[in-house]
């Protein structure tokens, strides 16, 4: 086998005494054996650098900035969503935090507060929602 790295685990002793005897048996060493059954399992191997594409990258603005995800996030409030709801919906459209992470409940929170403070500050904004009431 080539291209191996060290790596230590534990199993259990009744999975261990079977791969030893089949390892006494065939005359193969118990890392060949482990990796031989690996094989067989045929567990798929990720592709990091296709996760990440999934995801839109982090930008240079903060997010309470950032338009797109505000309307996103205030379109799954209006639809009743809870803060984890609205979080991740925030995750699963693809919207990273400033530090490139996932949402949590509190920082959606904090920033709909946010928006919703700046919306009643703003006497545009403040007309527009009340000529919609």
């Amino acid at each position: 086998m080539s291209d191996l790295v060290n790596l230590s685990f534990k199993i259990p002793t009744n999975i261990y005494k079977k791969f030893k005897v089949v390892s006494v048996l065939t005359g193969k060493s118990m890392p060949d054996m482990i990796a031989e059954y690996v094989k067989k399992l045929k567990v798929p191997s990720m592709n990091f650098d296709e996760v990440s594409k999934t995801r839109k990258p982090a930008t240079a603005t903060a997010p309470a900035d950032n338009l797109e995800l505000k309307e996103k996030a205030l379109a799954l409030k209006a639809e009743g969503g809870s803060l984890s709801e609205i979080a991740a919906g925030l995750d699963k459209a693809g919207f990273l935090t400033t530090k490139g992470g996932s949402w949590h409940k509190s920082t959606v929170g904090n920033l709909i507060k946010s928006w919703l403070e700046e919306d009643a500050a703003d006497p545009d904004v403040a007309a527009a929602h009340e000529a919609a009431d």
